[in-house]
Parts: structure tokens; C-alpha cells; sequence
């Protein structure tokens, strides 16, 4: 796959074409025509975080942007992941949240952290990828787990693309419960994802160690593919 690599001097531009499409055209805690008041009435947090789906559904359905986000920048499903549960979540996704929704900081760092980049599940990152999180596009998140050292996204985006191809050609129904996708997790090599965890310590530099000292020899070829993934 070419062009995951983005040129240091185009990245705070992408960034900000990231960060200001779609959810962020709509509010952020920092625009100074955010307003707070109504936006308390219409606060869909608190359901989310007590799994009130009834609530959440009604909210949705009487106008409520199911992509603004919150005071802190952060949008439904962010909140879903980080303080709710994959129930929830899933909710959201069915209704119509945006998979590849990010937090934007406020001035002035504007950090841009897409939702992929703010959960540490296999089970999380599955469910996005499956309601069409793209982590390859622009090569923004690709980019920031490789920066970030994020080894257990890498192999699940690394797996997710040698069990579903990019062109779509063999991509799975979109769970529509908790155990639809446990089933579709149970379709990743768990273990081998656990073993090359446990065989790097979840540190990504020990890649640049020789495949040939540190794995097994039936591994080799796997993490070839790895490490050709992750760097062209």
C-alpha cells in the first residue's frame, strides 16, 4: 500500500482539513459562537454514560446532532467508547454516528485525535473498522500509530486488511449486536496477535531488531509482512 508516509510539512494542514469537516463545522467548546446553554439542555452525555438507549434514541430523533461534540470537544462515540459501553457504541454507529469522528483540542495545540486513536480494544477498534473507520485515509491515523507506538492497532489494521481488502471486495455485514461482533473478532488470529505483543513488549522500535534473532521460524514470514506493512 503506497502513501501512508505524509510530508512533515503538510501535516498540520491535514490536520486541520481533518479536524474542521463535518463535526467540527458544527461546534466546538472553543468557537466563540458556541452556545452553551442550549447545548446543556441537549446534553446527551449523561445517557450515554448511564446506557439510557430509550433517551438517546428519542434525542436523536427530536433533531439532536448525533456527531456534536461535547464541551471537551468530544463527539457521541468518542463518550461512547471512553465512558460507555460497546452496546452503546454500537447505538450510535447504528444511528448514523460518524466512524472516523475526532476530538479537537481547543487553542492552541488543535490536536486532532480520530476516535480509532482513543480506544485500546481489539473488540473497539473492530467495531469501527466494521461501520467503515478508515485509518489509512489521508494516512493521518496510520501515520500517528506508527508515531505513537501503537503496536495493537497496527496488527489489527495490518489483519483487518489481509482478512477484508481495501477494495472492498469481502467486507463483513456490520454487526448489529455485542455477540455478532465477538463472532467477527473471533475471525482475527488472537494468538498470533497476543504472541507478537508479548514477542515486541507492545514497543514497536523492537522491530528494528533482526526478524531473524527474536522469532520463531514459522513467524518470520508473518512479520516480514508486518514490518513491510508498516514501513512502505
Amino acid at each position: 500500500m503506497s502513501g501512508r508516509k505524509i510530508e512533515e510539512k503538510d501535516s498540520q494542514g491535514l490536520v486541520s482539513s481533518l479536524c474542521q469537516r463535518d463535526i467540527f463545522s458544527e461546534a466546538t467548546h472553543w468557537n466563540p459562537d458556541f452556545d452553551q446553554e442550549a447545548f446543556k439542555k441537549n446534553d446527551i452525555t449523561s445517557y450515554i454514560q448511564q446506557g439510557k438507549h430509550d433517551e438517546i434514541r428519542d434525542m436523536i430523533r427530536n433533531g439532536h446532532s448525533i456527531n456534536l461534540p461535547d464541551e471537551y470537544g468530544d463527539p457521541p462515540l468518542v463518550t461512547a467508547m471512553n465512558f460507555g459501553t460497546l452496546e452503546t457504541a454500537l447505538l450510535l454507529l447504528q444511528l448514523g454516528a460518524n466512524p472516523n469522528v475526532a476530538t479537537l483540542k481547543s487553542p492552541p495545540s488543535y490536536l486532532c485525535d480520530h476516535v480509532l486513536k482513543q480506544v485500546d480494544k481489539i473488540p473497539q477498534i473492530v467495531l469501527l473498522l466494521s461501520y467503515g473507520a478508515d485509518p489509512f485515509e489521508n494516512s493521518y491515523e496510520f501515520n500517528s500509530a506508527i508515531t505513537e507506538q501503537r503496536l495493537l492497532h497496527l496488527l489489527v489494521y495490518f489483519y483487518w486488511q489481509k482478512i477484508y481488502p481495501q477494495d472492498h471486495s469481502a467486507l463483513p455485514p456490520k454487526p448489529n449486536s455485542v455477540s455478532e461482533l465477538n463472532n467477527l473478532v473471533l475471525t482475527f488470529p488472537l494468538l498470533q496477535i497476543s504472541g507478537i505483543m508479548s514477542l515486541f513488549h507492545g514497543n514497536l522500535l523492537s522491530l528494528t531488531t533482526p526478524i531473524e534473532h527474536i522469532a520463531p521460524p514459522l513467524q518470520k514470514r508473518l512479520l516480514r509482512e508486518f514490518v513491510d506493512f508498516i514501513t512502505n
